[in-house]
């Protein structure tokens, strides 16, 4: 009996001893892969991280670096290494390649927000009812009742549009809700519109991972990415220069500041030409014979209109002279000092008027710039000394002009104070449905847009640099000058806020962590606006494809 019971409690011992043996292990396991599994998590946070201070390099070569497509910069990128391929951890930025519709093929970069739609901005551009419609219209798969719905969610009014939605539709759901009549912080805000499907608004693209995988095809052999690959609520870019620097105001009220610092930037003709232009705007061109008929009635004319001696008038008349504009001599070394001790609006510091360039800036300035291509092809009168001359623009409108030398204006000149410039499109990285929702642009310019942004590839930057601001539209004579001024609020060739979606793994498999994040670049340091967790959409993409 002693025997039998020493078996059973050995045996019993033994069970125990076993059990607990498994359990260690498994727990032994279970702490190992939540440690990996961190790890993935601490690897994707690493990817964002690296890429908001790439963005954030403002004074280095970040401007110069491909964002678009860089498998070098963002493709594996080693943060832990080791000898156990299972412990070398990486990070891979990946992204859709939105010109392969049958979604085989990614690109190692970053999305532009400015290539998008923005829907804030949108709402609240001033367009008319129709156009904002026909903006919402060009997406795939839009219809006229969700677009009238979209409208009616981000217009501040709770009357409906006739194809839309308003408080009264959502009040009567269960549960009821009201619209938000405002602006929107996320995409998926448009979830509670009515009409809006999560189908419609992110694709087939179940996983998020800009692939067409084999549950994913609907027979056509093509992926979908839904209204979110053309739409957002965040796009915007610094006005600021490429270096950081502040722009220069050409709209500001201190002239003789204005002149000094167009002289320093550019040269003291440009900056008499500008501050001329702020004086008494854009000269009205004419005529041979109506400037002789002007000249001839110079004495009769200038006292009517002033009341002064006929000679000095008719000097005053002439306003003909055209290449006067060496003048600038006379005064332009004056008042450096004063220019920056703040002189009032009207160009007087303690009551003493100030001169630049031989011209008196007391008057102030009486023209507000729109547009900085209000400054091409056309001239400036101004009285320097006492003689009114024609300064005409350094920027004539001629293609070699334009494309070599413009660029430099929209980089270091600027016509407003806000220090960032909302909702306007990036037209090297738009996608065709968001550049026919551009008002004014022709389908045959879109056209020679994406044959550009062919041209330019996965490069992320045009090779030549005559691209690099909008002003090659109107230097390849694809539009107008005035065609040009109305779209310059809609267009621009740059954005600072990026989407990213940043994968970490350990180079031998195991746990993956995706993680999709906004990264804001108009503020120093980059700020992360929001990250979001795909991991439980699956792991989306084998090894080989994250590895360069």
């Amino acid at each position: 009996m002693v025997l039998i019971v020493v078996l059973v409690v050995v045996l019993l011992l033994t069970l125990g001893a076993y059990t607990f043996t498994t359990v260690m292990l498994a727990e032994a396991d279970a702490s190992r892969m939540y440690h990996r599994d961190a790890q993935a998590r601490a690897l994707a946070d690493s990817g964002i991280e690296l890429v908001a201070a790439i963005l954030g390099d403002r004074a280095g070569d970040a401007a110069a670096l491909n964002l678009y497509d860089n498998p070098q910069l963002f493709a594996g990128g080693m943060i832990v290494d080791d000898p156990d391929p299972v412990a070398r951890g990486r990070f891979t930025v990946v992204a859709p390649l939105e010109i392969d519709t049958t979604g085989t093929r990614l690109r190692y970069g970053l999305i532009d927000e400015s290539s998008k739609l923005n829907l804030n901005t949108l709402s609240e551009s001033g367009l008319s009812a129709r156009r904002k419609k026909a903006a919402l219209m060009r997406l795939p798969g839009m219809t006229e009742d969700v677009a009238d719905a979209i409208l009616d969610w981000l217009d501040p009014d709770d009357e409906a549009r006739q194809n839309g939605a308003e408080v009264q539709y959502y009040a009567a759901l269960d549960p009821p809700y009201t619209p938000r009549n405002g602006r929107i912080e996320s995409l998926d805000e448009l979830l509670l519109v009515r009409g809006v499907t999560p189908w419609s608004l992110y694709g087939t693209d179940a996983n998020r991972n800009g692939l067409l995988d084999p549950d994913e095809d609907l027979g056509d052999g093509t992926v979908n990415f839904g209204w979110a690959a053309f739409l957002t609520v965040h796009s915007r870019e610094t006005n600021r220069r490429p270096d950081g620097s502040p722009k220069i105001d050409v709209n500001q009220e201190d002239l003789a500041a204005l002149y000094d610092a167009l002289a320093a930037a550019f040269d003291e003709e440009t900056a008499k030409f500008v501050v001329a232009y702020r004086m008494n705007g854009a000269a009205e061109e004419e005529s041979e014979e109506e400037a002789g008929n002007s000249n001839s009635d110079s004495n009769s004319s200038s006292s009517n209109s002033s009341g002064s001696n006929s000679n000095s008038n008719s000097q005053q008349g002439g306003s003909g002279q055209s290449g006067a504009g060496g003048q600038g001599g006379q005064g332009s070394g004056q008042g450096n000092n004063t220019a920056s001790g703040g002189s009032s609006s009207t160009g007087t510091t303690g009551g003493v008027a100030q001169t630049r360039g031989g011209m008196d800036l007391s008057g102030g300035g009486s023209e507000t710039i729109a547009t900085l291509f209000d400054l091409v092809g056309v001239a400036a009168t101004a009285t320097i000394g006492d003689e009114e001359v024609t300064l005409p623009s350094p920027w004539p409108q001629e293609p070699d002009v334009l494309a070599s030398r413009f660029a430099k204006v929209q980089q270091t000149l600027t016509t407003s104070t806000e220090e960032v410039i909302e909702g306007r499109v990036n037209i090297l990285r738009a996608r065709r449905e968001v550049l026919l929702g551009i008002p004014r642009l022709r389908e045959d310019v879109v056209e020679a847009i994406l044959g550009a942004q062919a041209a330019i590839g996965s490069a992320g930057v045009d090779p030549s640099g005559s691209r690099g601001t909008t002003a090659w539209l109107l230097g390849e004579g694809l539009v107008d000058l005035e065609t040009m001024r109305r779209l310059d609020r809609f267009i621009t060739a740059r954005g600072d806020v990026f989407r990213v979606q940043v994968v970490g793994f350990a180079e031998g498999g195991g746990p993956v962590s995706r993680q999709e994040a906004t990264i804001d670049a108009t503020q120093f340091p980059p700020r992360i606006l929001s990250v979001r967790d795909l991991t439980g959409l699956g792991r989306g993409y084998t090894i080989q494809e994250l590895l360069p």
